[in-house]
């Protein structure tokens, strides 16, 4: 019944909060009204309106996606994907968050196999959550995302950054709910603490697995392996 109050709760507020986000058009508006003029505190206040409901939404959005896991309500759509188009198109769209940190993206797919049978919007949940996870605990170099392809039937996919890395105890709490990599002042403002448990049970429902190697001041590397082939039991 608390889990289906919290899913019911978070589909309520998305309606206010998208009203809220769609102030973003207003806001273009405004910058292209006022141009030089001295409005700069309120556009400014407003920039932070809009970036906090993003914020917001992104967090009742994690929430859903936790709360339909854990109800058991998460279906797969299987579908036959071409791997590396696939993994490009996500990761060509993360891009632009990257360039604005001046971080390098590097994708190596050359070693994917050519297709696979898996669900792609979960397949791309799974990915764009790391990338992001990466660009957010990175501050310099390099975000490295390579597909290999197995003998067994199996591939992977690999997400390595140069970022400030994961201690030894922190790695053993780094896919719960709500847990961040710091402490309340180093804290990243966009994280919501959802993105690598949602990413740890979607590769559960895909029948992959996932490891982690990291040291801190190294950065991190998450390996998740899956079968090319996902087979849904009756």
């Amino acid at each position: 019944m608390q889990k289906e109050n919290v899913s019911h709760l978070a589909h309520e507020l998305k309606s206010p909060l998208n009203s809220i986000i769609f102030s973003s058009i207003l806001l273009r508006q405004q910058q292209e009204i006022a141009q030089e003029q001295d409005t700069s505190l309120n556009l400014q206040l407003t920039e932070k309106v809009i970036k906090n409901g993003r914020q917001l939404l992104r967090l009742i959005n994690d929430t859903l996606e936790i709360s339909r896991y854990e109800a058991g309500r998460i279906t797969l759509n299987l579908e036959s994907i071409n791997v590396q188009s696939h993994v490009k198109m996500v990761v060509e769209a993360l891009d632009a968050s990257a360039r604005q940190k001046n971080l390098e993206m590097i994708l190596d797919c050359n070693r994917a196999p050519k297709e696979v049978l898996s669900d792609p919007l979960r397949l791309q949940q799974i990915i764009t959550n790391l990338v992001n996870n990466a660009i957010r605990y990175t501050e310099s170099g390099t975000i490295t995302i390579t597909c290999e392809d197995h003998e067994n039937d199996q591939w992977s996919i690999i997400v390595t950054d140069t970022g400030i890395g994961i201690s030894p105890e922190a790695q053993t709490k780094i896919f719960e709910s709500y847990f961040r990599v710091g402490t309340s002042a180093t804290y990243s403002p966009d994280s919501t603490g959802l993105g690598l448990a949602i990413v740890d049970k979607l590769v559960k429902i895909l029948r992959g697995k996932i490891d982690l190697i990291s040291k801190p001041t190294e950065g991190s590397t998450f390996t998740i392996t899956f079968p090319k082939e996902i087979t849904v039991s009756n």
